[in-house]
C-alpha cells in the first residue's frame, strides 16, 4: 500500500501514516518499505498476528455476526474491524471459511429498498456514541403523533423490529420507541451525560413509547398449517387437538399490529379469545368485505 491510498483510505494525513507505521515498527510488526513506481509498505508474508487467543470457529462466528449488522449499520468502523479479523484467517483455510459463511447468514435489513431505516440507524447510532439528543416524530400505535427529544442510549432488535432505549424528555422517563413509527429524526447539537439504566429493564417491564396492554390470544388453527404454526410459536405454547386442529396460547401487546398479523393468516385461524379481539377482527372482516361488494 503507499502512503497516499492509506492516507485517503484512514481519512489521515501523509504525515500521520508515517508516523503511525514507526509506531508499528517499534510494536515489533515488520513493516518493509520499496521505492519506486509500484513501492509502499509491506508487511512481511511471514508475519502473521497470534491468533492463539481466537479459534477459527470463534472468528467465524464473530464475523458472520459483525457482517449481519453492518448491513443496517454500514459503518466504517465495523468494515474496518471485519478487515482486521479476517486477516487472522489462515490461507489454508480461506475456501472453508468462505463456505462456512454461506451456510448462516445474517441479514437484519427489511425486504425492499431499506435506504431510510439504514439512514435513521446511523443517525441514532451516531446519537449513542458522540451521546448527543435526537429529535423526531413519534407515532403511538393509537396512531397519535408527538414531538420528542431523547437522550439515545441504545439500539435494540427484537421481535423483528429495530427499538431505541432511551431517555425521553417529553415523558420524564425511559421509553422504547420502534423505529418504523419514528419520522423527521435530526440530530440536535446538545450533549448529554449517559444516565444509569439498562434496555433490559425496559424488555422486561413493558416499557414502551406508549404502554400497551398484554392480552393472551387463544387462537385456533386448521391442520393444514401445522408447520406454519411449529415455525411460529414455542411448542409449549402449541397443544394439537384430537380433530387435528392446533390450539394456541401466547401473550401479545394489543395494537394494530396483531389485528394485520391476524388477519394475514386469512381463514386459517380463528380467534377464541379474547372476546375484544373477535369482535375487533369481525368488525375488520366486514369492512374489508364492503369494499369488495359490487
Amino acid at each position: 500500500m503507499t502512503t497516499p491510498d492509506l492516507a485517503e483510505h484512514f481519512g489521515v494525513s501523509v504525515r500521520t501514516i508515517y508516523r503511525d507505521i514507526e509506531a508499528i515498527q517499534s510494536a515489533g510488526i515488520p513493516v518493509t518499505s520499496y521505492q519506486g513506481h509500484e513501492g509502499g509498505f509491506h508487511i512481511m508474508d511471514n508475519y502473521r498476528i497470534n491468533r492463539q487467543v481466537l479459534t477459527f470457529e470463534d472468528i467465524v462466528s464473530i464475523l458472520s455476526t459483525l457482517r449481519g449488522i453492518n448491513t443496517s449499520l454500514d459503518s466504517r468502523d465495523l468494515d474496518d474491524v471485519i478487515e482486521k479479523i479476517g486477516c487472522l484467517i489462515p490461507e489454508d483455510r480461506e475456501e472453508e471459511f468462505n463456505r462456512r459463511c454461506e451456510q448462516i447468514a445474517l441479514d437484519i435489513v427489511p425486504w425492499g429498498p431499506g435506504e431510510r431505516l439504514q439512514e435513521l440507524f446511523r443517525l441514532l447510532h451516531r446519537g449513542i456514541t458522540e451521546q448527543r439528543t435526537v429529535s423526531f416524530t413519534y407515532t403511538n400505535y393509537q396512531g397519535q403523533a408527538s414531538e420528542r427529544i431523547v437522550e439515545p442510549m441504545t439500539l435494540l432488535f427484537k421481535s423483528f423490529n429495530w427499538y431505541l432505549f432511551g431517555y425521553c424528555r417529553l415523558r420524564q422517563d425511559f421509553r422504547l420507541f420502534k423505529l418504523s413509527r419514528m419520522r423527521t429524526p435530526e440530530l440536535l447539537p446538545e450533549h448529554f451525560s449517559r444516565k444509569e439504566a439498562s434496555y433490559r429493564d425496559a424488555v422486561e417491564q413493558g416499557t414502551g413509547a406508549t404502554t400497551q396492554h398484554t392480552v393472551t390470544l387463544e387462537l385456533r388453527f386448521i391442520p393444514q398449517v401445522r408447520v406454519k404454526v411449529e415455525e411460529y410459536f414455542e411448542p409449549d405454547q402449541i397443544r394439537l387437538l384430537d380433530d387435528g386442529f392446533l390450539q394456541v396460547k401466547v401473550p401479545f401487546p394489543e395494537d394494530d399490529w396483531i389485528y394485520s398479523w391476524l388477519l394475514s393468516f386469512g381463514d386459517e385461524v380463528e380467534v377464541v379469545a379474547p372476546q375484544s379481539i373477535r369482535k375487533k377482527i369481525t368488525a375488520l372482516v366486514r369492512k374489508i368485505g364492503e369494499k369488495y361488494v359490487a
